[in-house]
């Protein structure tokens, strides 16, 4: 899919599942089921998209989407720096509706006088289909990546935190190793990192089984990304 901007403000990049604010040059790498709710809202604005629409396209139906859904309106109205909420609008029990600014990012083509002739012995394939072969095997690993990095950004990290432990090695939180974020319905969410413990993760102060994460992927990579950014030197 083609960049875009939002608002002359974000560059949209659905190729990267990168979004860029502009006014300071700040990148984001997005999940990619957040870049895809992202582009069906931009691509639907002043209309509403129901919920029910919304989960069935991004999660398919799956049994935790709706979760996944408030969790990714949420973490896009941080993004796009709408704590109005006037952006991405809100119709209760229907939907939502895309009030943002949507504009094309135009990259002129490089034009030659002509094409160079195949090498004898050699097939050329039409760069439209070399394009679509390219478009799909970049975006297959860029999925790949970005499931690489949400499991091993959880594990395997042995993180030195001596102040989280107290005498009879009992994991403390403290500022060090607790991220903490707030949903649009005041839902909390909550990671605990530390050293040899395995990584905890609560909803509301009640800690949720790795086996049951599945429905929170969106805000447990945003969670990640801010311990990364705060701990620059786990990686």
């Amino acid at each position: 899919m083609q960049p875009f901007k939002i608002n002359n403000r974000f560059l949209v990049e659905p190729g990267l599942n990168q979004l860029t604010d502009l006014r300071d040059s700040i990148k984001t790498r997005l999940e990619p089921r957040l870049m895809f709710l992202l582009t069906e809202l931009a691509f639907t604005p002043g209309q509403t998209i129901t919920r029910d629409e919304l989960v069935a396209k991004i999660w398919d139906n799956y049994g935790g989407g709706d979760e996944g859904l408030t969790q990714g309106i949420s973490i896009l109205r941080k993004l796009l720096d709408d704590a109005s909420k006037e952006m991405i609008r809100t119709l209760p029990k229907k939907g939502y509706i895309f009030n943002g600014v949507v504009s094309l990012e135009h990259r002129s083509p490089v034009i030659t006088d002509k094409a160079p002739a195949p090498r004898p012995g050699t097939t050329r394939f039409p760069r439209r289909t070399v394009i679509t072969i390219m478009t799909l095997v970049i975006g297959l690993l860029i999925i790949l990546a970005v499931r690489f990095y949400t499991d091993n950004s959880l594990k395997g990290h042995e993180v030195p935190f001596p102040e989280t432990l107290t005498r009879d090695g009992q994991l403390i939180e403290t500022a060090a190793n607790t991220i903490t974020t707030r949903a649009d319905d005041s839902t909390t969410y909550k990671l605990v990192f530390a050293g040899r413990f395995p990584v905890k993760f609560y909803r509301s102060g009640q800690e949720i089984p790795e086996a049951g994460w599945d429905p929170y992927r969106l805000i447990i990579d945003e969670l990640v990304s801010q311990y990364l950014a705060k701990n620059p030197s786990v990686r």
